[in-house]
């Protein structure tokens, strides 16, 4: 028996807004039994626009599986689109579906098909169905009529100097994971006098958690803006993902700039862990605890992946149009009055107003301008693992000052899980990393004296080398340097990745308020940007600094008064809030 089939669906992106339509035909075998039929659905609130072509039946069951999938992953649309498609590439049953999606959000636009793709086409448009092909070209003609009425040229693919191809989520039969790739839109190469060559308002040069939101955030004013980094710039989708080795402690400040930027709700619930109150240790009998609810907060901070941060700021950075050139190695920067032009590896050359240089502690960007600072290395490492616990963390975490063996924190994780950062000289760095896991287990557990009981370890341990770096300047002609470009702090108070948060909030805020200046690399938004953030950046460092190396010292006297200091911090409330006020930022 013949099954019936639905046709058409195109949707297009242009401005910000995406439209998704369908034809209504409905055909059974050659004949047209139905032309009025409804393919498109909105899912997930009305936030998520989805249209089939294929089987009708069988489209019913995957709207059914992939608003399932949107309701487990909190909306976030590329996630759920590839963990719909391994489903439908490995289920015996869903393999046979005759069917294909179209799926779109503000921030998307997809197909879905049962071979386990997650493809995004280029320009925005989206076309499947029998007649998908002629929907695509008559798409592709009005939007070029509509670039030439504006006075602009169309989003050929010729003049852009890519290729048309589709971007798919690679899923090996294992299903050990995907990664999802969104398509470069890069400006056109000068070398070619065919090409037009595009000046950006802003190039974001290095795609951390800082350079995403500061990108994010800038095109947010209004401004033309581009990311660029050696490596791909995606979201990284794994099926039953490990934790993370690498976890932040988010800021309540970070929290909700993050928030505006519609990154934090795109978090999933399940990986976050808040924490509520702080036991801080010394290292002679000195103790000063924080708690969240006498502070007037909802949390101190939360502890989030490195993994799930990231793909909530991909996905906010092609929400806010910016344009995404990777992967290229950065080749040679140079300055004009004018304007900054940044060669790639690959021959391209990218012209923008502003360079904002967000590629970490060894910045290449921060180099190429002149602005010479190699960072100080503390002759620590932090070491970083998960374990999981006897006894419930409460959402408590800890922190020992264990005079010459370093700091230790431990860090809630949800459920009865938590994370570690050791902060040890070199030597018993190289020991605690060359440990058998359940050593470094029984070692964490004896130093942290049992607080929560026996440990097992949950993911190896791996450690990174900590330095400390204070530039003269984090602004020059054309430039802004943001996050660990920009300054280099110890993680004992793990404020890294907020100060960088607080750079890129700071560098758009100043963008935004800029008036009838049209130049964002004008000397007075820099100035600006540079003067608001030198007091909160000096203080974290001073505070972050004095503490690592005044419980360095292993004199009799001195840690007898650090930790009678600790003892009266906690004995005076006002002055406990005081301190804790610039980690609440």
């Amino acid at each position: 028996m013949e099954s019936f089939h639905g046709t058409t669906i195109l949707s297009v992106r242009r401005d910000g807004r995406v439209a998704l339509g369908g034809d209504g035909q409905v055909t059974l075998g050659n004949i047209v039994v139905k032309a009025t039929a409804k393919k498109i659905r909105r899912l997930y609130h009305d936030r998520v626009l989805a249209g089939f072509a294929g089987a009708t039946a069988d489209a019913f069951t995957l709207f059914e599986r992939f608003e399932a999938k949107l309701e487990k992953h909190q909306g976030h649309l590329v996630r759920s689109a590839v963990e719909l498609a391994k489903d439908w590439r490995a289920d015996r049953v869903l393999r046979r579906l005759e069917a294909m999606l179209a799926i779109a959000d503000r921030s998307a636009s997809l197909i879905v098909t049962g071979n386990g793709d997650v493809l995004e086409p280029e320009l925005g448009i989206v076309a499947i169905g029998s007649g998908g092909a002629y929907a695509q070209a008559a798409a592709r003609a009005a939007d070029a009529q509509h670039a030439r009425r504006d006075g602009h040229r169309p989003r050929s693919a010729r003049r852009r100097r890519r290729h048309l191809h589709l971007h798919e989520s690679r899923i090996d039969d294992r299903g050990a994971g995907a990664a999802v790739s969104r398509p470069a839109r890069h400006p056109a190469d000068a070398s070619s006098a065919h090409d037009e060559r595009r000046v950006y308002d802003v190039l974001v040069a290095g795609a951390g958690l800082p350079g995403l939101a500061a990108a994010a955030a800038l095109a947010r004013t209004g401004l033309a803006v581009a990311i660029v980094d050696r490596a791909p710039i995606c979201a990284e989708v794994v099926a039953e993902p490990e934790w993370d080795l690498r976890v932040y402690a988010i800021s309540p400040g970070s929290a909700a700039f993050l928030g505006a930027l519609g990154a934090w709700q795109a978090l999933p619930l399940s990986r976050i862990a808040p924490v509520e109150a702080m036991d801080v240790a010394g290292d002679a009998g000195g103790r000063v605890t924080f708690d969240a609810y006498q502070l007037g907060e909802r949390a101190l901070a939360w502890i989030v992946e490195e993994r799930e941060l990231r793909s909530a700021l991909v996905a906010a950075v092609h929400a806010a149009g910016v344009d995404v050139l990777a992967a290229a190695p950065f080749a040679r920067l140079t300055f004009a009055p004018e304007h900054a032009e940044l060669a790639l590896d690959d021959g391209r050359r990218v012209e923008a107003r502003l360079v904002v240089g967000a590629d970490g502690l060894r910045s290449w960007i921060r180099h190429a301008a002149g602005i010479v600072a190699a960072p100080s290395p503390y002759g620590q490492r932090g070491v970083v693992a998960h374990f999981t616990t006897e006894a419930e963390h409460r959402g408590i975490a800890h922190q020992w000052f264990l005079g010459q063996d370093g700091v230790l924190a431990w860090l809630p994780l949800p459920g009865r899980r938590m994370s570690i950062v050791w902060s040890a000289p070199d030597a018993l760095a190289a020991e605690l990393v060359a440990m058998p896991a359940a050593d470094l287990a029984r070692r964490v557990e004896i130093a942290g004296a049992r607080t929560l009981g026996t440990l097992a370890p949950l993911v190896p341990a791996a450690a990174f080398p900590l330095a400390y770096l204070r530039l003269p300047a984090v602004v020059a002609h054309r430039l802004a340097l943001v996050g660990d470009a920009a300054h280099g702090v110890h993680p004992l108070a793990g404020q890294g990745v907020n100060l960088g948060f607080g750079d890129a909030a700071e560098l758009a805020r100043a963008a935004a308020a800029r008036g009838p200046v049209t130049d964002a690399g004008s000397p007075a938004l820099l100035a600006r940007y540079a003067c608001r953030r030198a007091e909160p950046v000096l203080a974290m460092q001073a505070a972050t600094d004095g503490l690592a190396r005044l419980f360095g010292l292993d004199r009799g006297w001195l840690r007898t008064l650090r930790n009678a200091g600790m003892a009266t911090v906690e004995r005076i409330p006002a002055l406990k809030r005081a301190l804790a006020q610039p980690a609440l930022r």
